[in-house]
């Protein structure tokens, strides 16, 4: 028997054993408290990285791949897992929240090891016995002499016998594996012939452009770059494209391809530098294979500022050609389709996303403002009537906002977004957010789907 320790953790009145996924309040009954499976994984993160606060970032990208629509789905987990323990939010017992940083579990809390059995597997003796020899009495000295000497004769025999038997059978099995070589070596094509079929690059990572610009400023335009083409990539059916918040990772990293791949999951990623002079702005691109390092393409596009538009379409379409993407007329519309003409709205935009991703009440309230101006200066941008609406339902578990409040306004903008465009994946995806909100999980579930069969 070989003993292996597991682990279980106990605070307070409760008992988290992770081999077993169960969660006991040890008082009484020893009661197991029902808890779903992303709930339960979270808390025992949290539990074995309660020496640290553990942003919400890192939590979405461990259990729900870093993706922006499960945002509402972690604060929902981390409010089932306080259900169970039940602790009220504002006077915790076990998990401290701190706004724009994340979670830590506070809790007293002691390790218990559990011992665990597993039996090896033994080997098998086979034992061969001879008959039984006559016992030796005084009558019989010489019988039993002679007896022993003819049973010493007879195992002598028999371990020569045995020797030699298994000496033949190893020569033959010997023989027969020379000769399976033999002939497996004179058949076997060469590995030449063996990879015939060409690479398949059916996957792509938009690493964080880099902004070799020397403005400050330019890095939020940039970050927004990098994200313009991730939704372009992302319309392309067939085409697995990974989300912002997992590239991220790599932003102004230098890591070897194979790292990439590992990590993100993809055969192929686009890396590149922004840089700027005057009025002139110089975007560089590489596309590499992510198997081995090989630059598939690269290339290079300076233009004025205002035609940056132009240079995101141009990346689109020479990837999509490189990556030998067969699209549909309605997906090569989609890839080149522009929410807005005016590169000062798209510059607002651009910085309204970046405060909105940091959640916080301040930086919601900047990002508001920047979302309104760039309505100002382009009434017909839908993505920015998205991004109020987004303020709005985003406000009610980050700021405090009144929900019935937040929610009307956030369906007057939603609204306004179908009004410019009815089939943009945005419209959809804000429509399920907000079904979300009134639990109507029906059209929560409809309005999804619509929206990943439009991106």
């Amino acid at each position: 028997m070989v003993s292996k320790a597991e682990k279980i953790y106990v605070f307070e009145e409760f008992r988290l054993e992770p081999d077993k996924r169960a969660l006991h309040r040890v008082n009484g009954s020893d009661e197991q408290i029902r808890l779903s499976n992303r709930p339960f994984q979270v808390l025992l993160y949290l539990l074995e990285n309660r020496e640290r606060f553990v942003g919400r970032e890192e939590l979405l990208e461990k259990f729900w791949d870093g993706r922006e629509v499960y945002d509402t789905a972690l604060t929902k987990a981390v409010g089932a897992v306080r259900k169970a323990l039940n602790e009220p939010p504002e006077n915790p017992r076990f998990i401290e929240t701190r706004w724009a940083e994340g979670y830590r579990f506070i809790g007293n809390v002691e390790e218990q090891p559990v011992y665990l059995e597993i039996e090896r597997t033994r080997k098998v003796r086979l034992v061969i016995e001879e008959d039984s020899e006559p016992a030796a009495t005084d009558d019989f000295p010489q019988a039993v002499s002679r007896n022993n000497l003819k049973v010493s004769n007879l195992k002598l025999q028999t371990a020569r016998a045995r020797f030699f038997t298994r000496g033949r059978t190893v020569a033959a099995v010997c023989g027969i594996l020379a000769l399976i070589l033999l002939f497996y070596t004179l058949i076997r094509p060469p590995a030449s012939a063996l990879q015939t079929k060409p690479a398949s690059f059916n996957s792509i990572a938009v690493l964080p452009l880099k902004n070799l610009s020397g403005i400050a400023d330019r890095d939020i335009f940039v970050d927004g770059m990098t994200e313009s083409l991730i939704s372009s990539f992302s319309k392309i059916k067939g085409l697995k494209v990974i989300s912002r918040n997992s590239s991220a990772a790599f932003k102004d990293k230098a890591a070897p391809p194979h790292e990439i791949a590992e990590r993100l999951g993809v055969t192929t990623y686009l890396e590149g530098n922004y840089r700027e002079s005057g009025d002139k702005i110089r975007v560089d691109v590489r596309l590499v294979n992510a198997e081995d390092g090989e630059i598939l393409w690269d290339d290079n596009y300076e233009k004025s500022l205002g035609d940056v538009f132009a240079i995101q379409d141009e990346i689109a379409r020479s990837v999509t050609t490189k990556l030998r993407l067969k699209l549909s007329s309605a997906e090569e519309q989609q890839i080149v389709k522009r929410q807005t003409s005016n590169i000062e709205a798209y510059q607002n935009y651009v910085k309204g996303r970046y405060f909105w991703k940091k959640k916080t009440p301040e930086d919601l309230e900047t990002a508001r403002r920047f979302f309104e101006k760039a309505i100002a200066l382009d009434p017909d941008y839908a993505l920015a009537y998205a991004g109020i609406a987004s303020y709005y339902s985003t406000g009610i578990w980050y700021a405090d906002f009144p929900p019935a409040e937040a929610t009307k306004n956030a369906q007057a903008m939603a609204a306004k977004v179908f009004e410019i465009d009815a089939q943009s994946p945005e419209a959809h995806n804000l429509r399920a957010k907000l079904a979300e909100l009134e639990w109507d999980w029906e059209t929560c579930r409809h309005e999804y789907e619509k929206a990943i069969e439009l991106n």
